[in-house]
């Protein structure tokens, strides 16, 4: 496992067990993840959608109050697009159908296998698009990285950069 996997990735993790927060916490930022916590569903989505707006969150399903679905539901009408990790002690089939259904990118179990969170969270990560999906996305008017331009983009960019020095080739 290598030591920075996580690389400064910024994950919320929303679960009602200090100890599990503690754990969890732990291991991530050991991979180099910065890791900001939620008691709550009702927190978690006010992390979500605060800034530094999280790149992937990881919800547990069963907390009092507001629970996983309750909280994943509102987050998805929000617009929140990116992955969001069931955090669960069910194991079964019916619980793993139960969480895709409810949009959850992946099902993790309790107890917690630190190489397999953080190799579903590298996955997520991964595969999450760089540029968001919609307005309501919290990362819409942050910068994309400069590396993911598209040619389309960066040609537009070269376009716009020469009209306004009035240079050509």
């Amino acid at each position: 496992m290598l030591k920075s996997a996580l690389g400064g990735a910024r994950i919320l993790l929303i679960e009602d067990s200090l100890d599990n927060q503690t754990l969890i916490r732990l291991q991530l930022s050991h991979q180099g993840a910065k890791v900001l916590c939620a008691p709550d569903g009702r927190e978690g989505i006010l992390k979500a959608f605060s800034a530094p707006f999280p790149d992937l969150i990881l919800l547990d399903i069963q907390m009092p109050g507001m629970d996983g679905y309750d909280t994943i539901r509102e987050l998805r009408e929000k617009g929140f697009t990116r992955p969001i990790l069931a955090l669960t002690a069910h194991a079964l089939i019916d619980e793993r159908r139960k969480t895709a259904a409810a949009g959850f990118n992946a099902h993790l179990t309790k107890p917690i296998n630190p190489d397999e969170i953080i190799e579903s969270i590298r996955q997520n990560l991964a595969a999450w698009p760089l540029k968001p999906q919609s307005p309501t996305d919290p990362a819409h008017d942050l910068p994309v990285a400069a590396d993911s331009l598209s040619e389309a983009t960066e040609a537009s960019i070269t376009a716009a950069q020469l009209s306004i020095t009035g240079e050509s080739d």
